[in-house]
């Protein structure tokens, strides 16, 4: 199984692998957000959890 499938079966590890491994985007996209940067990357996080659940 992959990262995503794990995660979608409800491995929480794996979650948490998938958003350390895209951490360093989102740092980089929360500068260009026009708001707080920690808000701003805890925004996408948040949305990335949503889409990676959902599917």
């Amino acid at each position: 199984m992959t990262l995503l499938e794990r995660s979608r079966a409800g491995d929480s590890q794996s979650l948490l692998h998938i958003l350390e491994l895209l951490e360093p985007d989102i740092e980089k996209l929360s500068r260009f957000m026009d708001m707080d940067r920690r808000d701003a990357a805890q925004a996408l996080r948040t949305e990335l959890i949503e889409r990676v659940l959902k599917g």
